[in-house]
C-alpha cells in the first residue's frame, strides 16, 4: 500500500497528496504532479564543485596508494576504486548529518529522542540543543506542507519559530540542511518556502535559518538570512522554478532528449 500523506490549503479548497517513497506532490483532481521547492531549484547547476570534489578524492586516494604500495601496484582496480571515491564518501558521509537532522526533527515534534551514543551524532545535537537553549527558541510549527496558488509549486518546510530575544514577537523559518557548505539554493528554497506560506496564511516572517548539519562530523551551525534579502532570493527560486517549468513543458512535447 501506498505511503501518502494528504494536507488541506485555502480553507480546504485544496487537498494534496504527498507520495512518500517517490517524494512527488499532488493535487487532489489533478492528474499531473506539482513542481517542488528542491525540485526546482534542482535546475541550477551545481556540477562544478562536485567535479572538483570527486577529482580530489581520486588524487587523495591515488597518493595514498602509491606512498603504501609505490607506481607498481597501481592497476586497474586500484584505479577503478579511486574514481568511485566519491560515492564511497558520499555513502559513508552522509550518515552523521542525517542522524542529526532525524533527531532534530523528532525533537520538534515533541518526541523526546534519547541522546545518541555515537559521538559525531551526539555533537551535531549536544551543539543544536546549545542554539536551541542559549537563543530561547520556541518552535511553533514542523515538517509543514506548503502550497502556492499562484505560481502553482508545493514544498514542505521544516520548522517554524520564535526567539526569546525579540519576545517571541518575530516569526522565523528553519531549513535544515546536511552538506558541507551553504549554497545559493538553500538560499532560494527558503525564499519558496515562505512566500507559499505567506501567500495562504498573510504571515509575515522576520529573517530565515538554513540550520546546517556538516553530513560528515554531524556539526551544527545556523546561517541567517535578513528579511531585507527575501525579494532578491524569491527572484532567483522564481527563476528556477520557470526552468523547471519550461523543462516539463519540453519533455511532454519532445520527450526528454530532443529527435531529428
Amino acid at each position: 500500500m501506498a505511503n501518502i500523506k494528504t494536507s488541506k490549503h485555502y480553507n480546504d479548497t485544496v487537498e494534496i497528496k504527498f507520495y512518500v517513497d517517490s517524494h512527488r506532490y499532488q493535487i487532489v483532481g489533478r492528474k499531473d504532479y506539482l513542481i517542488g521547492v528542491t525540485t526546482a531549484t534542482g535546475m541550477l547547476d551545481k556540477s562544478k564543485p562536485l567535479m572538483i570534489w570527486a577529482g580530489n578524492l581520486t588524487r587523495e586516494f591515488l597518493l595514498k596508494e602509491l606512498d603504501n604500495t609505490g607506481i607498481a601496484h597501481i592497476g586497474k582496480n586500484v584505479i577503478d576504486e579511486a574514481v568511485n571515491q566519491h560515492n564511497v564518501r558520499r555513502e559513508a558521509a552522509a550518515t552523521s548529518g542525517s542522524l542529526v537532522h532525524e533527531w532534530a526533527e523528532n525533537y520538534i515534534a515533541g518526541r523526546k529522542p534519547e541522546v545518541p551514543t555515537d559521538p559525531a551524532v551526539k555533537n551535531g545535537v549536544l551543539a543544536f540543543l546549545k542554539w536551541v537553549n542559549e537563543k530561547g527558541v520556541r518552535f511553533i510549527a514542523s515538517e509543514k506542507m506548503v502550497y502556492s496558488k499562484k505560481y502553482d509549486y508545493v514544498g514542505t518546510l521544516d520548522c517554524i519559530f520564535t526567539l526569546k530575544a525579540e519576545g517571541h514577537q518575530i516569526i522565523h523559518l528553519g531549513d535544515f540542511k546536511t552538506s558541507k557548505s551553504f549554497y545559493i539554493d538553500h538560499f532560494f528554497q527558503t525564499a519558496g518556502y515562505e512566500h507559499a506560506y505567506f501567500e495562504e496564511y498573510g504571515t509575515n516572517f522576520g529573517s530565515k535559518f538554513i540550520l546546517k548539519f556538516d553530513k560528515e562530523t554531524g556539526e551544527f551551525e545556523p546561517k541567517e538570512i535578513p528579511a531585507k534579502e527575501h525579494a532578491i532570493y524569491f527572484d532567483g527560486f522564481l527563476a528556477c522554478l520557470k526552468l523547471k517549468q519550461l523543462s516539463k513543458m519540453y519533455e511532454k512535447v519532445h520527450g526528454y532528449y530532443a529527435q531529428k
